[in-house]
């Protein structure tokens, strides 16, 4: 009989806990990541994935670095994925080539935009251009690249349909300059 009167006060409290919360909602995802400046955003497609730390208001891009647990001014360099793995004259020319590549951030009606294109237009014209939605973490392609041995027209909906975005926990808020530390 015990035991049937501990299920039905589990039962009754259930209930309560219910009338209690009608109307009650499970915050968006999200909203709960909304407060504070520092976004790290995580998108993914067919389990390929890459994170990045923004600003939301000034459209800063940052790394994390692991030895002071801060986040420093993005380097593209630091981002070649792994880079430990590759033998160090082949590293040397992915290192050059990136440094022929500007890229650009900002903030524009809650939107983030990175925009790469060449350092010199004489070498090759083009730009790729990807905005993202901070609000519905939506992403969009858009690009010009004219000596593309795929064409741009059936690339742009193909990323656009597959990468999936999502707000995770920021490695860190805390953001010093590389020359603070010394890099």
């Amino acid at each position: 009989m015990k035991t049937n009167n501990r299920w039905n006060s589990l039962r009754f409290s259930a209930y309560l806990i219910g009338l209690l919360c009608t109307g009650c909602t499970i915050p968006n995802q999200n909203i709960a990541f909304n407060s504070g400046t520092i976004k790290r955003v995580y998108c993914s497609a067919n389990s390929v994935g890459f994170d990045f730390h923004i600003d939301r208001l000034t459209g800063e891009v940052f790394s994390y670095n692991k030895k002071t647990k801060s986040l420093v001014d993005f380097n593209l360099k630091d981002e070649v994925p792994f880079a430990s793995f590759i033998p160090k004259s082949q590293y040397n020319d992915i290192s050059n080539n990136l440094e022929m590549i500007n890229f650009k951030t900002e903030i524009s009606d809650n939107v983030f935009v990175f925009t790469m294109s060449p350092t010199e237009i004489s070498f090759v014209d083009g730009f790729i251009s990807l905005t993202l939605d901070l609000d519905t973490l939506e992403i969009d392609l858009d690009a010009d690249v004219p000596d593309s041995p795929v064409p741009v027209a059936v690339i742009t909906p193909i990323i656009n349909d597959q990468i999936s975005c999502e707000y995770i926990t920021p490695e860190s808020t805390k953001v010093e300059s590389l020359a603070a530390t010394g890099n």
